[in-house]
């Protein structure tokens, strides 16, 4: 076995040191993510609110689903994630699907086109983006 040096064992802390800044660095596209997100789910279920009929319903869902396709694209092109990222990843999502469907579901059955319903459930909604935002910035 090698004995290191002090000076062999300072570089590879430095080396170490620059590895996790440019995780760091490469791994602040999440926080977009969320943040865009959770607008996103404001509007959207603000919206859903006040869908009538098939044919905006159409409309609905294919505007909601090209935005999350482009929002997953989008983040999958970054190709950098922190350890632990999985995780955190599935639970927001997890807790925000949770959400979304008890709001939208909810209204539609028992308060259909009703805003005093839909904006406060679409702000409801999209707290696990924002919150795990939050505590991703702070990593």
């Amino acid at each position: 076995m090698s004995e290191f040096t002090p000076d062999d064992a300072q570089s590879r802390l430095a080396d170490a040191d620059r590895v996790q800044e440019a995780v760091r660095r490469r791994t602040k596209w999440y926080v977009r993510y969320l943040v865009a997100f959770g607008i996103a789910t404001i509007i959207a279920v603000t919206a859903a609110g006040f869908v009538r009929g098939p044919v905006s319903g159409a409309v609905f869902a294919v505007v909601w689903g090209a935005f999350v396709v482009a929002a997953s694209v989008w983040g999958n092109r970054f190709g950098a994630t922190r350890r632990g990222f999985q995780r955190t990843h599935l639970t927001w999502l997890a807790v925000w699907l949770a959400l979304y469907m008890v709001v939208l579901f909810g209204g539609i059955a028992w308060f259909p086109h009703q805003l005093a319903w839909f904006l406060p459930g679409g702000v409801v909604t999209s707290l696990p983006c924002f919150v795990t935002a939050f505590l991703e910035a702070r990593r």
